[in-house]
Protein backbone atom coordinates (compact mmCIF):
# COMPACT_ATOMS: atom_id res chain seq x y z
CA UNK A 1 0.00 0.00 0.00
CA UNK A 2 1.80 3.38 -1.08
CA UNK A 3 2.35 5.58 1.89
CA UNK A 4 3.26 9.59 1.97
CA UNK A 5 5.80 10.77 4.51
CA UNK A 6 4.46 13.99 5.80
CA UNK A 7 5.99 17.27 4.72
CA UNK A 8 5.21 19.62 7.16
CA UNK A 9 5.19 17.59 10.46
CA UNK A 10 5.46 19.55 13.24
CA UNK A 11 4.49 22.95 12.40
CA UNK A 12 1.26 23.31 14.38
CA UNK A 13 3.47 23.31 17.20
CA UNK A 14 4.85 26.48 15.96
CA UNK A 15 2.27 27.98 14.24
CA UNK A 16 -1.46 26.57 16.89
CA UNK A 17 -2.93 28.70 14.52
CA UNK A 18 -2.75 26.80 11.62
CA UNK A 19 -4.71 23.95 12.94
CA UNK A 20 -7.61 25.84 12.03
CA UNK A 21 -6.72 25.74 8.43
CA UNK A 22 -5.75 22.12 8.60
CA UNK A 23 -7.98 19.69 6.59
CA UNK A 24 -7.95 15.55 5.61
CA UNK A 25 -7.73 14.54 2.25
CA UNK A 26 -7.50 10.54 0.81
CA UNK A 27 -4.65 10.40 -1.93
CA UNK A 28 -5.83 7.31 -4.04
CA UNK A 29 -2.75 6.45 -5.15
CA UNK A 30 -4.42 4.77 -8.55
CA UNK A 31 -2.27 1.86 -10.21
CA UNK A 32 -2.66 0.14 -13.73
CA UNK A 33 -5.05 -2.82 -12.82
CA UNK A 34 -8.51 -4.27 -13.87
CA UNK A 35 -10.94 -3.18 -11.30
CA UNK A 36 -14.05 -4.37 -10.38
CA UNK A 37 -17.62 -2.64 -10.60
CA UNK A 38 -17.55 -3.36 -6.87
CA UNK A 39 -14.69 -1.73 -6.60
CA UNK A 40 -13.15 1.76 -5.76
CA UNK A 41 -11.30 2.82 -9.23
CA UNK A 42 -10.13 5.30 -11.52
CA UNK A 43 -12.10 4.99 -14.95
CA UNK A 44 -12.56 1.16 -14.31
CA UNK A 45 -16.45 -0.49 -14.71
CA UNK A 46 -19.40 1.20 -12.95
CA UNK A 47 -21.94 -0.13 -10.46
CA UNK A 48 -24.40 1.08 -12.66
CA UNK A 49 -28.27 0.32 -12.93
CA UNK A 50 -29.81 -1.76 -15.80
CA UNK A 51 -32.95 0.72 -15.93
CA UNK A 52 -31.03 3.98 -15.49
CA UNK A 53 -30.10 6.28 -18.61
CA UNK A 54 -26.48 6.45 -19.03
CA UNK A 55 -25.04 10.32 -18.69
CA UNK A 56 -24.98 11.84 -22.14
CA UNK A 57 -23.77 15.26 -22.60
CA UNK A 58 -26.12 17.60 -25.31
CA UNK A 59 -23.73 20.71 -24.25
CA UNK A 60 -22.21 22.70 -27.06
CA UNK A 61 -18.32 21.38 -27.84
CA UNK A 62 -16.01 23.51 -28.66
CA UNK A 63 -15.25 23.58 -32.92
CA UNK A 64 -11.93 22.73 -32.60
CA UNK A 65 -10.88 18.98 -32.08
CA UNK A 66 -8.15 17.21 -31.84
CA UNK A 67 -9.96 14.01 -32.45
CA UNK A 68 -9.33 10.06 -31.63
CA UNK A 69 -11.67 7.05 -32.00
CA UNK A 70 -12.19 6.46 -28.84
CA UNK A 71 -11.67 2.54 -29.22
CA UNK A 72 -8.34 3.55 -30.86
CA UNK A 73 -7.27 4.69 -27.68
CA UNK A 74 -8.79 1.88 -25.59
CA UNK A 75 -6.83 -0.98 -27.76
CA UNK A 76 -3.77 -1.48 -25.88
CA UNK A 77 -5.73 -2.27 -22.94
CA UNK A 78 -7.53 -5.23 -24.29
CA UNK A 79 -3.96 -6.87 -25.44
CA UNK A 80 -2.40 -6.15 -22.20
CA UNK A 81 -0.23 -3.19 -22.44
CA UNK A 82 -0.30 -1.02 -19.78
CA UNK A 83 1.72 1.52 -21.31
CA UNK A 84 0.40 4.48 -21.88
CA UNK A 85 -1.77 4.02 -25.38
CA UNK A 86 0.07 5.53 -28.40
CA UNK A 87 -2.57 7.13 -29.63
CA UNK A 88 -1.94 10.10 -32.22
CA UNK A 89 -4.86 12.66 -32.77
CA UNK A 90 -6.33 11.62 -36.32
CA UNK A 91 -6.04 13.19 -39.66
CA UNK A 92 -8.67 14.30 -41.74
CA UNK A 93 -9.28 15.29 -45.30
CA UNK A 94 -11.38 18.68 -44.76
CA UNK A 95 -14.47 16.85 -45.88
CA UNK A 96 -14.00 14.49 -43.00
CA UNK A 97 -12.99 16.79 -40.68
CA UNK A 98 -16.56 18.78 -41.12
CA UNK A 99 -17.98 15.34 -41.12
CA UNK A 100 -16.57 15.00 -37.63
CA UNK A 101 -16.73 18.22 -36.70
CA UNK A 102 -20.79 17.75 -37.15
CA UNK A 103 -21.12 14.44 -35.55
CA UNK A 104 -19.46 16.14 -32.38
CA UNK A 105 -21.65 19.06 -33.04
CA UNK A 106 -24.68 17.19 -32.97
CA UNK A 107 -24.23 15.38 -29.79
CA UNK A 108 -25.27 14.13 -27.33
CA UNK A 109 -22.28 12.16 -26.38
CA UNK A 110 -21.63 9.49 -23.58
CA UNK A 111 -19.69 10.16 -20.74
CA UNK A 112 -16.71 8.36 -19.92
CA UNK A 113 -16.54 7.20 -16.71
CA UNK A 114 -13.51 9.50 -14.33
CA UNK A 115 -14.03 7.63 -10.86
CA UNK A 116 -15.77 5.35 -8.50
CA UNK A 117 -15.40 5.88 -5.18
CA UNK A 118 -17.14 4.05 -2.12
CA UNK A 119 -17.57 5.05 0.84
CA UNK A 120 -15.95 1.96 3.09
CA UNK A 121 -12.43 2.45 0.85
CA UNK A 122 -12.43 6.65 0.83
CA UNK A 123 -12.49 7.93 4.45
CA UNK A 124 -12.84 12.01 3.26
CA UNK A 125 -15.47 11.32 0.36
CA UNK A 126 -18.38 13.53 1.26
CA UNK A 127 -21.63 13.44 0.58
CA UNK A 128 -25.57 12.56 1.65
CA UNK A 129 -25.61 10.34 4.34
CA UNK A 130 -27.77 7.77 1.93
CA UNK A 131 -25.23 7.13 -0.55
CA UNK A 132 -21.93 4.97 -0.08
CA UNK A 133 -20.84 4.90 -3.62
CA UNK A 134 -20.18 8.28 -5.71
CA UNK A 135 -19.59 7.89 -9.46
CA UNK A 136 -17.75 10.71 -11.49
CA UNK A 137 -18.09 10.89 -15.69
CA UNK A 138 -17.15 13.53 -17.61
CA UNK A 139 -17.37 14.65 -21.52
CA UNK A 140 -14.21 13.90 -23.46
CA UNK A 141 -14.72 17.01 -25.15
CA UNK A 142 -13.50 20.47 -24.60
CA UNK A 143 -16.56 23.25 -23.28
CA UNK A 144 -16.62 26.62 -22.02
CA UNK A 145 -14.18 29.25 -22.08
CA UNK A 146 -11.03 27.24 -20.81
CA UNK A 147 -11.14 24.42 -23.03
CA UNK A 148 -12.31 21.83 -20.42
CA UNK A 149 -14.51 18.36 -20.18
CA UNK A 150 -17.45 18.70 -18.43
CA UNK A 151 -18.10 16.35 -15.42
CA UNK A 152 -20.92 14.68 -14.47
CA UNK A 153 -21.46 12.75 -10.43
CA UNK A 154 -24.24 10.14 -9.63
CA UNK A 155 -24.48 9.57 -5.76
CA UNK A 156 -25.91 6.40 -5.13
CA UNK A 157 -26.74 3.05 -2.12
CA UNK A 158 -24.94 0.65 -3.95
CA UNK A 159 -27.15 -1.78 -2.07
CA UNK A 160 -30.21 -0.84 -4.35
CA UNK A 161 -28.19 -1.42 -7.47
CA UNK A 162 -29.66 -5.71 -8.33
CA UNK A 163 -28.92 -5.58 -11.61
CA UNK A 164 -26.39 -3.88 -13.99
CA UNK A 165 -25.89 -2.79 -17.33
CA UNK A 166 -24.28 -4.53 -19.60
CA UNK A 167 -23.20 -2.57 -22.86
CA UNK A 168 -21.75 0.85 -21.60
CA UNK A 169 -22.93 3.49 -24.07
CA UNK A 170 -19.07 5.16 -25.31
CA UNK A 171 -18.00 7.79 -27.21
CA UNK A 172 -17.38 7.09 -31.15
CA UNK A 173 -14.50 10.08 -31.15
CA UNK A 174 -13.21 11.99 -28.13
CA UNK A 175 -12.03 15.24 -28.43
CA UNK A 176 -8.68 14.48 -27.08
CA UNK A 177 -7.43 11.05 -25.88
CA UNK A 178 -6.15 12.56 -23.00
CA UNK A 179 -8.97 12.64 -21.52
CA UNK A 180 -9.79 8.99 -21.42
CA UNK A 181 -7.91 7.84 -18.10
CA UNK A 182 -6.48 4.26 -18.50
CA UNK A 183 -8.13 2.12 -15.60
CA UNK A 184 -6.39 1.93 -12.37
CA UNK A 185 -7.03 0.44 -9.66
CA UNK A 186 -6.84 2.70 -6.76
CA UNK A 187 -4.68 2.53 -2.81
CA UNK A 188 -6.42 5.37 -0.69
CA UNK A 189 -4.37 6.58 2.12
CA UNK A 190 -5.15 9.55 4.46
CA UNK A 191 -2.78 12.42 4.34
CA UNK A 192 -3.19 16.44 6.21
CA UNK A 193 -2.92 19.56 4.40
CA UNK A 194 -2.90 23.12 4.97
CA UNK A 195 -4.38 25.99 2.98
CA UNK A 196 -3.21 27.45 0.07
CA UNK A 197 -0.83 29.99 1.02
CA UNK A 198 -2.21 32.45 -0.93
CA UNK A 199 -5.35 32.45 1.29
CA UNK A 200 -4.12 32.05 4.65
CA UNK A 201 -4.46 35.11 6.72
CA UNK A 202 -1.70 37.78 6.05
CA UNK A 203 0.09 37.62 10.32
CA UNK A 204 -0.54 33.93 9.89
CA UNK A 205 0.99 33.72 6.54
CA UNK A 206 4.05 36.06 8.06
CA UNK A 207 4.58 33.38 10.89
CA UNK A 208 4.30 30.62 8.47
CA UNK A 209 7.22 32.51 6.49
CA UNK A 210 9.00 32.57 9.46
CA UNK A 211 8.66 28.88 10.27
CA UNK A 212 9.94 28.42 6.81
CA UNK A 213 13.14 29.94 7.04
CA UNK A 214 13.58 28.64 10.22
CA UNK A 215 13.61 24.94 8.45
CA UNK A 216 14.05 24.96 5.52
CA UNK A 217 10.95 24.09 4.16
CA UNK A 218 8.71 25.40 1.58
CA UNK A 219 5.11 26.11 2.13
CA UNK A 220 3.49 27.44 -0.87
CA UNK A 221 3.89 26.02 -4.12
CA UNK A 222 1.35 22.91 -3.88
CA UNK A 223 4.10 21.63 -0.90
CA UNK A 224 1.09 21.91 1.64
CA UNK A 225 -1.63 20.24 -0.48
CA UNK A 226 -1.51 16.81 -1.67
CA UNK A 227 -0.32 15.54 -5.21
CA UNK A 228 -2.31 13.51 -7.70
CA UNK A 229 -5.51 12.38 -7.66
CA UNK A 230 -7.49 12.81 -4.29
CA UNK A 231 -10.74 13.12 -2.42
CA UNK A 232 -11.61 16.14 -0.74
CA UNK A 233 -8.92 18.47 0.90
CA UNK A 234 -7.80 21.90 0.16
CA UNK A 235 -7.14 23.10 -3.74
CA UNK A 236 -4.57 23.90 -5.33
CA UNK A 237 -4.30 27.70 -6.92
CA UNK A 238 -0.35 27.30 -8.52
CA UNK A 239 -1.70 28.22 -11.72
CA UNK A 240 -4.94 30.19 -12.15
CA UNK A 241 -5.06 31.78 -8.30
CA UNK A 242 -7.81 31.55 -6.33
CA UNK A 243 -11.16 32.75 -7.09
CA UNK A 244 -14.46 32.30 -5.85
CA UNK A 245 -16.28 28.78 -5.67
CA UNK A 246 -20.01 29.70 -5.60
CA UNK A 247 -22.75 27.17 -6.64
CA UNK A 248 -25.73 28.97 -8.39
CA UNK A 249 -27.87 28.54 -5.19
CA UNK A 250 -25.26 31.10 -3.59
CA UNK A 251 -23.64 28.18 -1.23
CA UNK A 252 -19.66 27.75 -1.62
CA UNK A 253 -18.65 24.81 -3.34
CA UNK A 254 -16.54 22.48 -2.03
CA UNK A 255 -13.31 20.39 -3.72
CA UNK A 256 -14.72 16.84 -4.40
CA UNK A 257 -11.86 15.40 -6.48
CA UNK A 258 -8.38 16.41 -7.98
CA UNK A 259 -7.53 14.47 -11.44
CA UNK A 260 -4.14 15.02 -11.92
CA UNK A 261 -1.44 14.52 -14.56
CA UNK A 262 0.90 13.26 -12.25
CA UNK A 263 0.83 11.84 -8.72
CA UNK A 264 4.44 13.66 -7.97
CA UNK A 265 7.07 15.65 -9.58
CA UNK A 266 10.78 15.50 -9.31
CA UNK A 267 11.00 16.93 -6.27
CA UNK A 268 10.95 15.03 -2.70
CA UNK A 269 7.48 16.47 -2.30
CA UNK A 270 4.26 14.09 -2.08
CA UNK A 271 6.45 11.11 -3.55
CA UNK A 272 5.15 7.99 -2.01
CA UNK A 273 7.31 4.92 -0.96
CA UNK A 274 6.86 3.02 -4.10
CA UNK A 275 7.99 5.73 -6.68
CA UNK A 276 10.90 4.11 -7.62
CA UNK A 277 8.86 1.64 -9.23
CA UNK A 278 5.63 2.77 -9.76
CA UNK A 279 4.56 5.20 -12.74
CA UNK A 280 4.08 8.96 -11.88
CA UNK A 281 1.28 9.13 -14.61
CA UNK A 282 -0.75 6.03 -14.44
CA UNK A 283 -4.18 7.59 -15.60
CA UNK A 284 -2.91 8.97 -18.54
CA UNK A 285 -4.40 12.12 -18.61
CA UNK A 286 -3.46 15.48 -19.67
CA UNK A 287 -4.49 18.92 -19.52
CA UNK A 288 -3.77 21.20 -22.53
CA UNK A 289 -2.83 24.25 -20.11
CA UNK A 290 -1.99 22.91 -16.85
CA UNK A 291 -1.46 19.82 -14.14
CA UNK A 292 -5.15 18.59 -13.59
CA UNK A 293 -9.04 19.25 -12.94
CA UNK A 294 -10.59 19.80 -10.04
CA UNK A 295 -14.43 18.89 -9.44
CA UNK A 296 -16.41 21.27 -7.13
CA UNK A 297 -20.07 19.86 -5.59
CA UNK A 298 -22.39 21.54 -3.42
CA UNK A 299 -22.63 20.60 0.08
CA UNK A 300 -25.97 21.64 0.36
CA UNK A 301 -27.43 20.52 -2.39
CA UNK A 302 -25.72 17.24 -4.31
CA UNK A 303 -28.31 17.14 -7.29
CA UNK A 304 -26.66 20.88 -7.86
CA UNK A 305 -24.36 20.91 -11.28
CA UNK A 306 -20.48 20.45 -10.64
CA UNK A 307 -17.88 22.37 -11.91
CA UNK A 308 -14.78 21.92 -13.23
CA UNK A 309 -11.59 24.15 -13.07
CA UNK A 310 -8.04 23.59 -13.80
CA UNK A 311 -4.73 24.04 -12.22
Amino acid sequence: MPTTTPLLAGIEEAVPELAAHRRTATRLHPRPGSPAATASSVAGPLLWPADEPWPVCADPHREYVQAARFHDHLRPRRFGDRSPAPVKPLSFTPWQDVRITALIAAGPIPMVPVAQLYRRDVPDLPGPDWADLCQVLWCPMDHDDWWLPAAHVRWRDSASVTETLTEVPVPRYVGHHDYVPQPCAVHPERVTEYEYDALLPEELAMRVAEWEERNGIHYGGGRSIAAGWKVGGYASWTYMGPEPMVCDCGRDLAPLLSAAETEWDDGPWWKPDDADTADPAPTGIAVPCGEGLWIWYCPADVSHPVRVTMQ
